[in-house]
């Protein structure tokens, strides 16, 4: 049976969200997202956008615990994976050209550990 889903926050939501990478654990799954904000969001003239970046967590079980934790107003987010392969990190980098800022997230089921971290 085909159903037409008329709920306008999950129609912007689908349509508008992209994978930025994905990162796993010996015991987590995570899986980094974002959603572009309205235009002019970023308060450019240029009507650049701010995004919404979504961290989805997920254990591996039958019935894995799972969270979702979202980070708001960031200017051009992109993703780069951290080497160690202890845990889940990895680098998230936002904000303008020449002052990009950088930090750490090491995703957990119960929140987010966030360092700066430098270039």
């Amino acid at each position: 049976m085909v159903e037409k889903v008329t709920n306008e926050d999950l129609i912007y939501l689908l349509n508008r969200i992209e994978v930025l990478g994905e990162v796993r654990s010996h015991d987590l799954s995570v899986r980094i997202l974002q959603v572009s904000d309205i235009p002019g969001s970023a308060g450019y003239p240029t009507s650049e956008v701010t995004h919404t970046v979504y961290i989805a967590v997920s254990g591996f079980d039958e019935l894995p615990e799972q969270s979702l934790f979202r980070l708001s107003g960031l200017l051009a987010p992109s993703f780069s994976r951290v080497a160690n392969g202890l845990n889940a990190a990895f680098i998230l980098d936002y904000g303008e050209v020449g002052s990009r800022n950088r930090v750490q997230i090491t995703p957990s089921l119960e929140g987010l550990e966030i360092q700066s971290s430098g270039e």
